[in-house]
């Protein structure tokens, strides 16, 4: 929870309060004349960082859809290296072994996108090694797009 919700009466915009102290990662001062609030709930406070009167928010969550695609991705390609690999021959053990070595590369990483104080923190999926968004991003689009005429259940969006 590291953003403060604004509304200066007439737009909400967003503030961010980063520390590597484990232990004060609310990004407001707690107003002392009211009682605690809900940690699962909006907590209301000074921000940290402009001194103004905000709410922590937290970030939504990756949808489950979203990840659910990736992995879909992922596990599509995994089987089909592992049945091209079966197959002979040198070079075609040699190109399995790099595909393995560019799908752990280009791993899914989840994290959070802010374009800006007036649009709204988002998770999303990107590539841990090009920062691709989405994913999958290119390299792999290109990695998967051979295994396509060999192996059976390729989507159109993965190209």
């Amino acid at each position: 929870m590291r953003y403060v919700l604004h509304n200066d009466g007439y737009r909400d915009y967003y503030c961010t309060w980063w520390t590597s102290d484990p232990m004060d990662q609310l990004p407001v001062d707690l107003d002392p004349r009211y009682p605690a609030p809900d940690s699962n709930g909006p907590i209301p406070g000074t921000c940290r960082n402009c001194d103004r009167r905000g709410v922590a928010v937290k970030v939504p969550p990756l949808p489950a859809d979203k990840e659910a695609a990736a992995a879909e991705f992922v596990e599509w390609v995994r089987a089909a290296i592992r049945e091209q690999a079966g197959k002979p021959g040198v070079w075609n053990g040699h190109r399995c072994e790099a595909d393995v070595a560019l799908l752990e590369w280009h791993a899914p990483t989840t994290t959070v996108v802010s374009r800006g104080p007036f649009e709204q923190p988002r998770c999303v999926q990107k590539c841990h090694e090009c920062g691709g968004d989405p994913y999958p991003c290119r390299t792999l689009r290109m990695v998967a797009a051979p295994y396509r005429f060999s192996y059976s259940g390729h989507k159109k969006e993965w190209l």
